[in-house]
């Protein structure tokens, strides 16, 4: 274990640098790849007179060193309790003897409660190898059936027919709109597109899913994998820009740029691995209950209910011990536009890291959150669902 820390200049100097850290950090290895060993060149040198003869020669020889070229470079994660957090003005210029101070390198971004639950998701299905709820699939078997005969009925009713020669009625069992002239034309509605969308993406959708995954179910029980060591990761990051003016030393205008970065991973080592009742679900009715309520999904648009259920089914059984990484960055420039500050500048990085070795996961409750729902499916579901309750 190490403790230490360095400082040079300050927050009001042109270069500033600090380092703050608890623990050992993991060692890098790297990879080399030698494109031309190291060699010598040499070539004959001649001598001549003024009538063109040679009088005599030599050799001249120059070494000629070796090219290397770095593969890849991997950090070997070392199981102890390590912090870091550093700050560096790669950039300042002054203006009126001002330097400016940008406050956004030290606003870090960081994985919320629902974004650890998807991460905590992802690890489940790795541990687990597949995503397949064999007790939910069976409680929902009733809806399943009924879809799958309902549409076969329709099926059978158009090629009926088809076979009289009556291709208004065949159209019509499709949903599909006759001809205008036609004594039966009624055309497709918006209600009708509505339950067609959402027969699609809630019932189809997760049936063909579903075949999926109990097939990669049923490969992973028949020849169990031999990995105990997983790792699952979650990046975010976003951009800030603002303009404002400062109102102190008016019409002084400032405008401050930052990229942020946040990364969470975990590494879990196996010692065992999960049991086959639990892998399918089958001891899992809290979820069973949820997603056969009605409407369940829409709730967790907002609240991640479902994704918090299946994780408080699987992460407490899994037995092994655990690597939490957390990494933020953040990149910022800041420049003074107009008046007293016009041409003042700083550029600044600053980055937090945080790892930690634990024998278990804690499970953070879910979060209410306000649903992305533009340039997406779930826009159309939104729709197709808000068009039935009108109707």
């Amino acid at each position: 274990m190490t403790t230490g820390s360095y400082t040079i200049g300050t927050e009001s100097s042109y270069f500033f640098d600090t380092k703050t850290w608890s623990g050992a950090d993991g060692s890098k290895t790297y990879y080399y790849k030698v494109d031309r060993p190291a060699h010598k060149v040499g070539k004959i040198v001649r001598v001549k007179d003024s009538f063109g003869r040679t009088l005599y020669r030599y050799r001249v020889e120059r070494y000629v060193p070796a090219r290397v070229r770095v593969l890849s470079k991997r950090s070997n994660a070392k199981w102890n309790s390590y912090s870091m957090s550093a700050r560096r003005s790669t950039r300042q210029k002054s203006v009126n003897g001002i330097l400016m101070y940008d406050y956004y390198a030290y606003n870090f971004l960081s994985v919320d409660s629902n974004e650890f639950l998807k991460l905590l998701s992802r690890l489940a299905d790795r541990v687990r190898g597949h995503s397949y709820n064999l007790a939910v699939s069976n409680a929902q078997i009733g809806l399943t059936l009924d879809m799958i005969s309902s549409t076969a009925a329709r099926i059978a009713r158009s090629i009926r027919s088809l076979k009289h020669g009556n291709i208004t009625d065949a159209a019509r069992h499709l949903g599909v709109s006759p001809r205008s002239g036609s004594k039966h034309a009624r055309p497709v509605t918006t209600r009708d597109m509505a339950d067609a969308w959402l027969e699609l993406q809630y019932g189809w959708s997760p049936l063909l899913q579903d075949v999926h995954d109990a097939a990669q179910a049923l490969a992973v029980n028949l020849n169990p994998p031999n990995q105990i060591r997983h790792t699952v990761t979650y990046p975010k990051g976003d951009d800030v820009k603002e303009i404002y003016p400062d109102p102190s030393i008016a019409p002084a205008i400032y405008q401050s740029y930052c990229q942020r970065t946040a990364r969470t991973s975990i590494i879990v080592v196996l010692q065992e691995q999960l049991s086959l009742p639990r892998q399918l679900g089958l001891l899992d009715p809290a979820s069973v209950a949820w997603e056969v309520l009605p409407f369940s999904f829409v709730c967790d648009w907002f609240i991640p209910i479902g994704t918090y259920l299946d994780d408080l089914s699987i992460i407490p059984s899994i037995t092994g011990k655990f690597l939490v990484t957390e990494v933020r960055k953040n990149v910022s420039s800041r420049r003074g536009m107009r008046a007293y500050y016009a041409g003042a500048s700083t550029d600044m990085s600053a980055v937090q890291m945080s790892r930690g070795s634990q024998t278990g996961l804690p499970i953070p409750k879910p979060e209410f959150n306000i649903p992305k729902i533009s340039g997406t499916n779930r826009l159309w579901n939104s729709l197709a669902l808000l068009r039935q309750v009108v109707a």
